[in-house]
């Protein structure tokens, strides 16, 4: 198959930068509330997270029932995870000046608000994230990921995802942009980008704040429209300026005269799925990743 020599370098490059170190260093907690463990190397014991404290690669944090926290990434990208969430560093390798990346995150259960702004010329996307159905390949976006027994919602804010399915005998990958979702459940294709109402972004927020409700989670992937059909969320209450709210774009800088140079690369948006995913996922609750059943 043609994405068996892209496993094999996904894998080769791991050895390689984990054995020089270069990898050691993802990033580092931003904003941590309540019970937030880190679990080195994905093993316990687990410690308390702190702010500023690092996050390597293989390391796992969990979110407690009031537990909130937010990573930024040595690239500036910045994931938010919600009260009972798992996310685990699979990749982390960046060279700003060589304008490489490679970034694997996988979420185990939860919700998670990502927001990746710098975008290299590659031809692939070299931001994955993967949860226990799906494979989300990330190019310059904002995006809401929900973690169901049997599905993955994924709610684009800004930008364009690619999403498909972690097994790789199902090869069908879609595009969602902004104000677009798809779901993917188990060993399914994703479902067709639709549009979704802005008031459920109102209600993402909400839930990344307080934790998302257990009968949402046990819906069928059949039923995710119920979410669309839930009453507006009344007004957010006041909170401390950026506490566990995704983070405000960064303003766009003024175009430059003629003659001054090239401007700021911008997000393509290609017509065609830009990767077939092929990546183990992993087994259930577990922290460290097995292969698919």
């Amino acid at each position: 198959m043609r994405l068996r020599p892209l496993v094999l370098t996904w894998m080769g490059l791991f050895l390689l930068f984990a054995a020089s170190g270069v990898w050691a260093a993802a990033g580092v907690f931003i904003r941590v509330e309540g019970r937030v463990d880190l679990l080195r190397q994905g093993r316990p014991p687990a410690v308390p997270a702190r702010v500023q404290e690092p996050v390597a690669v293989g390391d796992a944090v969990r979110t407690g029932a009031d537990g909130r926290a937010r990573i930024r990434f040595a690239d500036d990208s910045v994931l938010t995870l919600a009260p009972g969430s798992l996310v685990v560093i699979e990749t982390f390798h960046y060279e700003p000046q060589a304008g490489v990346r490679q970034a694997v995150l996988q979420v185990l259960r939860g919700l998670v608000h990502g927001v990746v702004e710098k975008i290299f010329k590659v031809e692939r996307p070299d931001f994955l994230l993967k949860t226990h159905t799906a494979v989300l390949g990330v190019r310059g976006t904002r995006w809401y990921t929900l973690l169901g027994a049997r599905y993955t919602a994924v709610y684009g804010e800004a930008g364009t995802l690619e999403v498909g399915s972690l097994f790789p005998d199902i090869s069908r990958t879609v595009l969602v942009r902004g104000g677009e979702m798809s779901s993917v459940p188990l060993k399914e294709p994703p479902s067709a980008p639709r549009r979704f109402p802005p008031a459920l972004l109102d209600l993402l927020q909400l839930w990344l704040r307080k934790g998302v409700p257990a009968w949402v989670l046990s819906l069928d992937p059949a039923q995710l429209l119920l979410l669309e059909q839930t009453p507006p969320t009344p007004q957010l209450p006041q909170l401390p300026e950026g506490l566990f709210v995704p983070p405000l774009p960064k303003p766009s800088k003024p175009p430059e005269p003629p003659g001054s140079g090239p401007g700021p690369i911008e997000p393509g948006q290609p017509d065609q799925p830009i990767f077939q995913p092929n990546l183990p996922g992993p087994g259930g609750d577990q922290l460290v990743p097995g292969r698919p059943r």
